[in-house]
């Protein structure tokens, strides 16, 4: 779910195709720019109804790792 929203919007604002973004892909790949990756961050937050700090971007570098960021947040707010 989570995983596949991400992929969605990469796919959808930097052209690349949903085949060739794995949890590996870093965002340098697609040569993201820091506001680009903050963006994509607080999209997720308003999708899925989480509290986004963007300090909690650093040390981001692939999409896996922003997902388990969310995954995490989520998780959070179910508590």
């Amino acid at each position: 779910m989570v995983f596949e929203a991400l992929v969605s919007y990469i796919a959808q604002n930097f052209d690349i195709d949903k085949e060739d973004i794995t949890r590996e892909t870093t965002f340098e790949q697609f040569r993201a720019e820091s506001e680009n990756i903050v963006d994509l961050y607080f999209e997720m937050s308003r999708r899925f109804d989480i509290i986004a700090d963007e300090d909690d971007l650093y040390g981001i570098e692939t999409v896996g790792e922003m997902e388990a960021l969310i995954k995490g947040l989520i998780a959070e707010t179910e508590e």
